[in-house]
This record gives C-alpha cells, structure tokens and sequence, in this order.
C-alpha cells in the first residue's frame, strides 16, 4: 500500500478511463501474505510448531538483541507476538515492536506496519499510513510490498494511477512474483501506449538506482 520516487505516489492524475478490475485487493489477501511470512519466521526463529520451550528461550534471545537495537529480532518479536509463537498473542505488542524495526529502514517490519494498519492489526485501520509503511518497503525491493503496491492501486483501494500500479508489477516481476508478471501483462494491454512505456521508464528508473545508488552527501 507508498516512496522509488515518493514525489509520483500520490500524483493528482485520476486513474485511466476503463479501470483494471481484475484485482479487487482485500485484507484476506493482506493477510494471508502476512501470515505465511509469519509461520516462516516462526519455524526458524520460535521453534517449530507446537514446541513451546524451544520458542519461549529463542523468544527470550531474541528480546535480549532487540533491545539492543537489533532490527531484525525487533520485527521477529512482532511476528511472534501477532501469531503468539514463544509469546501470548498480542497484536498491540506486536506493532510496537513492527514500529521499532520500520523506523529503522527493515524492509519486512515497513511492510508489517503496512498490513497491520490496512487491516486494523493492533492498531487502528488507517490506508494512507498503510500505503506509506508499504511503499516505504517496495522502494527497497520487497517483493511482497511490490506486489501489494500494484494490486491496490490497479484496484483503486489506495490513491494512485494505473501507470503506477503497472511499475510496481514490472519490478515485482522482475523479482519473480507470478502474480506481478500476469497483472503486468493484463494492465500492458490495458493501458495506451504512451502510459505503458512511462510505466516502464519509471520501473528502469527504480532498476538504474537500484544498481546505481547515489552516495550521500558527505
């Protein structure tokens, strides 16, 4: 659900006549992306199902680096705690800590907040913030928030055009989504020429900086 070139998120340009409907993106589809993502982290991190004690001390290890700083323990403490593996379930818990690893640029946590917020996890429903966390996430090449991004505006659930949608299809593609490459297929015969080569200049933008990225002002 928003930032390759954060000032193209939110243009004023309304969505092309004869709309995508296709895709009508849901939170069930949010969820379930969330969910497998989840049961990953858990069998790795938290023990495998059902074995309690290996999750609670992996639980405990994790708590020790993530209040060190560790981004990656913080957003798989949130995992735990919205799924309540190693932890009782607890989905406020769990979006402090998603909270903690997204203000620190972790690509999975950005995306978390994001389907958190879209789906009133923890936290109150709120789109607009949902679509930044996500986008946040899809400028960092998160396959999943690439594909989510394009959905839910091919969709109109979030503000965007179709020309955006179909970047972030091409670059969720290029990453080998499925889905991507046949929602981008679909909106390239969709959409006039014109907007399909500007699709694809942004997402050649998005690949150039990615390959290519500018040194920080020192």
């Amino acid at each position: 659900m928003v930032n390759v070139v954060k000032r193209r998120l939110f243009e004023t340009k309304p969505l092309l006549s004869g709309t995508y409907s296709g895709y009508r993106s849901s939170g069930k589809m949010l969820r379930l992306l969330i969910l497998l993502t989840c049961f990953a982290v858990y069998c790795v991190s938290c023990g495998k199902p059902k074995d309690d004690g290996n999750a609670r001390t992996s639980m405990r290890r994790l708590l020790t680096k993530a209040d060190r700083g560790d981004a990656a323990s913080q957003y798989t403490i949130g995992v735990c705690y919205l799924e309540g593996a190693g932890a009782a379930k607890d989905p406020v818990e769990a979006v402090k800590w998603f909270r903690k690893s997204a203000d620190q640029q972790y690509p999975p946590a950005q995306y978390a907040m994001g389907v958190c917020l879209y789906n009133g996890d923890g936290v109150q429903t709120n789109n607009a913030e949902a679509a930044n966390w996500i986008t946040k996430a899809a400028e960092q090449d998160h396959t999943a928030a690439q594909s989510t991004l394009a959905n839910l505006m091919a969709s109109k659930t979030i503000p965007g055009t179709l020309v955006l949608a179909y970047k972030w299809a091409l670059l969720a593609a290029d990453n080998g989504d499925k889905d991507s490459q046949k929602l981008a297929g679909e909106l390239g015969q969709i959409l006039v020429d014109w907007d399909v080569k500007g699709g694809k200049e942004m997402a050649q933008e998005f690949r150039d900086l990615k390959r290519h990225p500018t040194n920080p002002t020192r």
